[in-house]
């Protein structure tokens, strides 16, 4: 999965050009974005950090978007938009990620790589990007509600309870709080996580050199024995076309897509 700055501007730039980006949506659209991810910041709780890797899977989160995007139709499209967008980039990006990396610390750190160098090829420091700063306060419990009704209706044998998300959220924003405040501090301790196989995605150190992570001259990478010469640029513009084509269907009464 890329980082989470390549995901914000996936679903930023969705949001807007579907004409429903308003600024008092503009939190809960980065909150969106970052998919099941959440999750994963909760990771001595196997309850709730499970959640990530089911939502994860291909033949649970095809349903479970649906049912998503349904029950939030009338309160939350942009919400329901933006979790939309997360799975797209996901398919779009993760193959080439998981063609030049060996492990899951290098995999990691890649991730990071290419957030940083997609920010430098906008035209923005990496350093003035603080994902605390765009995450919302709080998110509305509404949320928590809808995905436990959509996930009760995925399969009705899972477990998730209300409050889940919530707690998720909190451990995400309070770790990216601690980053942006000590950014060496908080890597030392991520590394650590991940060489104990805690924490998948605390593992990278976020200025680890890669060489071209963005792969702007375009080198071959293979995927499921295919080659490709796609730099990332081109993949994230691929998966913004997708999501913008999933969600005015979306918008005009279709099933929300991946």
């Amino acid at each position: 999965m890329p980082a989470e700055f390549l995901h914000v501007y996936t679903a930023l730039c969705v949001s807007k050009e579907l004409g429903i980006f308003k600024r008092k949506y503009f939190p809960l659209i980065v909150m969106g974005s970052q998919g099941p991810d959440p999750f994963l910041y909760v990771p001595f709780d196997s309850d709730i950090h499970s959640w990530s890797e089911k939502l994860h899977k291909e033949d649970f989160q095809i349903l479970f978007l649906q049912n998503l995007g349904e029950v939030l139709r009338q309160q939350s499209p942009h919400f329901a938009i933006a979790f939309m967008s997360h799975y797209i980039l996901d398919n779009m990006v993760h193959p080439y990620i998981i063609s030049r990396t060996g492990d899951n610390i290098k995999h990691g750190q890649l991730e990071r790589a290419i957030d940083r160098n997609f920010l430098e090829y906008l035209g923005i420091s990496p350093d003035s990007f603080k994902m605390s700063k765009l995450l919302p306060q709080s998110i509305p419990y509404n949320l928590d509600i809808a995905f436990k009704d959509a996930i009760k209706k995925t399969n009705p044998d899972e477990q998730f309870h209300a409050g889940y998300l919530t707690s998720a959220f909190r451990h995400m924003k309070l770790y990216h709080s601690l980053y942006d405040t000590f950014p060496i501090a908080m890597e030392s301790f991520a590394y650590l996580l991940a060489k104990a196989n805690i924490a998948y995605l605390l593992q990278g150190l976020r200025r680890v050199p890669f060489k071209d992570p963005l792969n702007i001259e375009r080198r071959p990478w293979i995927y499921n024995e295919e080659i490709h010469h796609e730099d990332v640029i081109s993949l994230v513009k691929m998966a913004i076309e997708r999501a913008i084509e999933k969600g005015r269907a979306y918008l005009d009464g279709s099933p929300l897509l991946i």
